[in-house]
């Protein structure tokens, strides 16, 4: 067996129905070491308890990888597949795992480096993202311009309120351009402080419609806020604020117009706290939504709306989430709308008596603005 293993390129492991890593080949044991991961490779570790133990941006595709061994184990799959990225201290790498069940209900796990891949496709997004930047920052400075030249000419004075509003709505649309970008950048270089303090979920909602009044306002959208009384939410305050601003602004932009919008709180089956937000939209299919959580791209039915968008806004989300070891859903239907839902662990929940705890800081992990199965507009 050891030879067959051997004979593939790939880091490739045996594991018992239990998770428990029964074999490796020579690729794992020599990746293991080159990583400094202890032990003999893993050999007799459980690869579920390991998933178990990953927290941070890591942790969805852990829980990924986790419920696919359990499925194939169980016989509810016969094969996996999932893209990750496993980044060294020197250079970004991403992996391919597939896994199947043998027929003496072993899992067999095999990870292929598409390093070359990924960062080829990356490549050409990211051109693409600047060609479609370049076209959506355009846009609102015209307008800025012309509406500041109608002004200058001493038009009459009832237009001038208009005018104003005008140029506050796309100096809305540049500061949101802006944001997306500081934020991809500050995340794809690993540098996201996270400063944890007690919240109330309410207030951060509030404090994230104010930045989208304006351009629901615009489009006649109608915004409906509904809060179950839920205990305190320990997160970074600003970090999340930027996650709800960016997941709302999706809703009302690609709204319908005089559509609406509904803004859930409350306490999900586990005991964590879940904020969710559903639109009138245009909804999305399965493959839209696993297009619009990758970094720099946007939907053909994005594109169509006419809508100014970076690409960056739900991915940086979904990351900022992630952080907070939190994890962020869509589902949508096309021609219906969409239902983006983010659920916080219960440890992050806080009672009135335990509201004096401030953990210290942390840097959070970068986001991969090369990987197209991580997951800001």
């Amino acid at each position: 067996m050891d030879g067959f293993l051997d004979s593939f390129p790939g880091q490739v492991a045996i594991l018992d129905r239990d998770g428990v890593i029964l074999d490796v080949n020579r690729a794992w044991t020599r990746f293991a070491a080159q990583n400094s991961y202890g032990g003999p490779a893993f050999q007799g570790l459980n690869y579920l308890s390991l998933c178990g133990s990953v927290s941070g941006v890591e942790r969805g595709a852990a829980v990924a990888v986790a419920d696919g061994i359990r499925a194939l184990v169980e016989g509810r799959e016969s094969v996996f597949e999932q893209v990750y990225p496993c980044h060294a201290p020197t250079e970004k790498r991403w992996f391919k795992l597939l896994m199947g069940r043998h027929i003496d209900d072993t899992v067999i796990m095999v990870h292929v480096d598409i390093t070359t891949e990924v960062l080829s496709r990356s490549f050409l997004a990211q051109q693409g993202f600047i060609a479609n930047t370049v076209h959506d920052l355009r846009t609102p400075i015209t307008a800025l311009r012309a509406y500041a030249e109608m002004i200058e000419m001493r038009i009459e004075p009832q237009r001038t309120r208009e005018f104003a509003r005008n140029i506050v709505g796309a100096a809305d649309i540049l500061l949101e351009l802006v944001n997306d970008l500081l934020g991809a950048s500050e995340a794809e270089n690993g540098g996201l402080l996270l400063s944890d303090q007690v919240i109330d979920i309410a207030d951060l909602i509030r404090e994230s419609l104010v930045h989208v009044h304006h351009l629901a306002e615009k489009r006649s959208v109608t915004v409906t806020v509904k809060i179950d009384p839920v205990p305190s939410l320990l997160a970074d305050r600003r970090r999340l604020r930027q996650a709800l601003i960016n997941i709302l602004s999706n809703a009302v932009k690609y709204n319908r117009d005089h559509g609406h919008v509904t803004v859930r709180g409350g306490q999900d089956p586990g005991g964590g706290l879940m904020v969710s937000v559903t639109d009138s939209g245009q909804g999305m299919t399965p493959a839209d939504i696993e297009r619009a959580l990758q970094p720099f791209a946007r939907t053909l039915s994005a594109m169509a709306s006419g809508a100014e968008g970076s690409g960056l806004g739900l991915p940086f989300a979904h990351h900022l989430v992630a952080l907070h070891d939190g994890r962020l859903s869509i589902d949508s239907t096309p021609g219906v709308g969409t239902t983006v839902s983010i659920t916080f662990p219960r440890w992050r929940s806080v009672s009135a008596g335990d509201r004096s705890a401030h953990p210290p800081a942390r840097v959070g992990h970068g986001l991969d603005l090369g990987d197209d199965a991580s997951v800001p507009h």
